[in-house]
């Protein structure tokens, strides 16, 4: 069977695994029916313009985007060193705007390090109806805490966003708290180059009541009071904990659905009194990934405190 027999069906599934340039070199003009499928119904285009040549970007804007810009549901800029500006330059187009790419449903961003250009981002994705995933990774952007919330409220606003991935290095580590904004949508968060205290997270939660997976760091003082709720719509937590041990469990009991944890802790637990925690408080718990760092109290009996590290994770509980 050779690949114009295949029904429309599996060509358009096909089609999903080629770049957008790919696509048109490969298939553009070989007969009506492939060209009627590209242009008319496929509805799932991809543009990455990550690693591409200024002229290749150039021969895509030129050529494909006028016939397709309603049919671009992803789009991945760079600015690392083989692209170097492609973010600004994209931005300031006069032939797009981002806003014009009205079925977009994803926008990843990588190596940006202009505010001004950030902004701009995040206001036109506030004309985009369809956006559901953010992503903003090794970024590297000063801003202040009050600019920090302004970004914050910006994304919490956009209405139908779900996942949120932002790693910004803005030299301001905490994340903003008191935000007016309250989203709805936001179900999937990866925060990194952020660090919350318990009361800055009971502070998220507030205001991202359907939240499902967090992804952060936290650091606790010892002092630190917060009361925290119970926070039914969690089911899957991956953090890095600096912080006592109760603090840690106080956080976990107020849980009660957690689904999955992987955690990376600067204190030791024990298997005996992980067991504890996870049948009192974590009664759903399937996936368990911990990595700790203990310290010998002295430097005698090595042996013997190994041997009890070993065998806390040997009971019943942790075999069977």
């Amino acid at each position: 069977m050779n690949f114009t027999s295949l029904p429309n069906a599996i060509i358009l599934n096909l089609f999903e695994y080629f770049s957008l340039i790919e696509l048109f070199q490969y298939f553009s003009g070989l007969n009506s029916r492939l060209n009627k499928l590209l242009y008319q119904e496929f509805q799932k285009f991809h543009l990455d313009l990550r690693s591409l040549s200024k002229r290749k970007v150039n021969e895509i804007y030129e050529n494909y985007i006028p016939s397709i810009i309603n049919q671009i549901i992803s789009i991945h800029l760079s600015n690392d060193y083989e692209t170097p500006q492609q973010i600004q330059s994209f931005m300031s187009s006069d032939d797009y705007k981002l806003r014009q790419f009205l079925h977009l449903q994803s926008i990843s961003i990588s190596n940006l390090q202009c505010k001004q250009t950030l902004d701009k981002i995040i206001t036109e994705c506030s004309n985009l109806p369809y956006l559901i995933h953010l992503t903003l990774t090794a970024c590297t952007i000063e801003m202040s805490e009050s600019d920090k919330q302004h970004f914050f409220n910006q994304i919490w606003s956009l209405s139908k966003l779900k996942y949120c991935h932002t790693n910004i290095d803005s030299h301001t580590k905490s994340y903003s708290s008191s935000s007016p904004v309250i989203s709805k949508s936001l179900k999937y968060l990866i925060i990194s180059n952020n660090i919350f205290s318990l009361s800055r997270f009971a502070d998220l939660y507030r205001h991202t009541p359907n939240l499902r997976h967090l992804s952060t760091w936290f650091v606790v003082e010892y002092n630190e009071l917060q009361i925290l709720n119970p926070m039914y719509s969690i089911t899957r937590l991956n953090i890095t904990f600096h912080g006592l041990g109760n603090m840690l469990e106080h956080l976990l009991q107020n849980l009660p659905n957690l689904y999955q944890l992987k955690c990376d802790l600067n204190v030791y637990i024990n298997g005996n009194e992980w067991e504890d925690i996870i049948k009192k408080s974590l009664p759903k718990l399937k996936m368990f990934q911990v990595k700790m760092r203990y310290t010998p109290p002295n430097n005698e009996n090595k042996e013997n405190q190994l041997n009890e590290i070993v065998e806390s994770d040997r009971t019943n509980f942790w075999i069977n």
